[in-house]
């Protein structure tokens, strides 16, 4: 299935193997130009979209922007369902959606666009500062 969504969604964007490619476990590696890419991985819950956006703002940036991720996290406020997180070493935030296996085309392919968006937004928290805070 994901084989298909992804075919699909390469041609309509022309992404080259450079943009869009397979590695040997089976995740797919997507990118649209920016300085991170996206994993996409099939598990049985179905698809998977997954990218450390940045390294964790240092003090005294940290505390306001964990603050406004658990926030949005809890009232679902700029996520579109994406799971915000913190790598294993705790040094990158991440963001991670799982999209239902039933989805279809149209659905996916506004899906992976909102995630990226998703992941612009809260990557530029993460660099710049968590907007209307100094």
């Amino acid at each position: 299935m994901i084989d298909a969504l992804l075919a699909q969604l390469a041609k309509e964007f022309k992404l080259d193997k450079t943009q869009m490619h397979k590695d040997n476990s089976g995740s797919y590696r997507l990118s649209f130009g920016g300085d991170y890419s996206v994993s996409v991985q099939e598990i049985p819950e179905g698809i998977v979209l997954k990218s450390e956006m940045a390294p964790l703002p240092k003090f005294p940036k940290e505390e306001p922007f964990i603050e406004h991720a658990l926030h949005a996290q809890l009232f679902g406020h700029g996520t579109h369902d994406c799971i915000l997180g913190i790598s294993a070493d705790e040094g990158v935030a991440t963001c991670t959606r799982i999209i239902d296996p039933s989805c279809n085309y149209k659905d996916f392919k506004l899906l992976v666009e909102d995630f990226f968006n998703d992941v612009d937004y809260w990557r530029d928290a993460a660099v710049k500062g968590v907007p209307g805070r100094k």
